[in-house]
């Protein structure tokens, strides 16, 4: 799942279009969640929608989360979280079925946060979304930075979909390679043949990632090769990330 707990680097603005609030969490920490005016809100969600159709004919169907449709009113609409999750869980261990000898498991460090308009624009437009459209939607979130969004704002269903538009560019380094893959926001799980394409799975991840400007987190990447530890890691109680050890 994308970073909502990194530290915010400076004291959020309460702006005209976006607010950051600090939501604390169970365990200590802090969800910075961006709450957009109703007006602002509502055209940014329509802006979105509008690019939507062209984001989700790019993604294949090992992208699990966020799956989303254009709604009434020019809004968006994300699937329902837990029959996605059940698929998720489903899929991996069918995947595991196969001859499978080793398992890609990677995290993006500061998801949403590292997610700049510019990534946003390019991907957009890579997708075959009009110049206009892609224009619109990146104006939207050049005027939430200024009050002090980060990235993607975290909150709006409208920013899971630029979310995964701009993870899709992960999603090659395993289709290049032929190799079965399964994505849940940025968290990833990769089904390898032998150790060595799991490494240079690995290694193409994170070029993938620098050409877009997100970086893995190291501490929740790894390959893991006990077929009892992935079993594990794709049917654990918790949510997708959780079971993968990365969330």
């Amino acid at each position: 799942m994308p970073d909502r707990t990194a530290p915010w680097p400076h004291r959020p603005r309460q702006g005209s279009v976006a607010r950051v609030t600090p939501h604390p969490t169970v365990n200590g920490k802090v969800r910075w969640l961006t709450t957009l005016a109703p007006g602002p809100g509502s055209e940014f969600a329509a802006s979105v929608a509008a690019v939507l159709p062209a984001v989700e004919r790019g993604l294949g169907p090992s992208v699990i989360a966020d799956r989303a449709r254009p709604a009434a009113g020019g809004s968006v609409r994300l699937a329902p979280w837990e029959p996605a999750r059940r698929r998720w869980r489903m899929l991996g261990r069918r995947r595991l079925e196969d001859d499978v000898r080793a398992l890609v498991v990677a995290d993006v460090r500061d998801c949403f946060a590292s997610i700049a308009p510019s990534a946003v624009g390019r991907s957009l437009s890579q997708a075959g979304v009009p110049t206009e459209a892609v224009e619109r939607v990146v104006a939207w979130l050049e005027a939430f930075a200024e009050d002090g969004v980060r990235g993607l704002p975290v909150g709006p269903a409208a920013s899971a979909v630029l979310g995964n538009a701009v993870l899709a560019g992960l999603d090659g380094a395993f289709e290049c390679r032929g190799m079965p893959h399964l994505r849940w926001v940025d968290d990833l799980l990769g089904f390898a043949s032998s150790r060595r394409e799991a490494r240079l799975a690995l290694d193409g991840l994170r070029s993938a990632g620098a050409a877009i400007g997100l970086e893995l987190h190291e501490g929740k990447t790894r390959i893991v090769e006990d077929p009892a530890e992935a079993l594990a890691l794709v049917g654990g109680a918790n949510s997708p990330g959780a079971a993968a050890g990365v969330a």
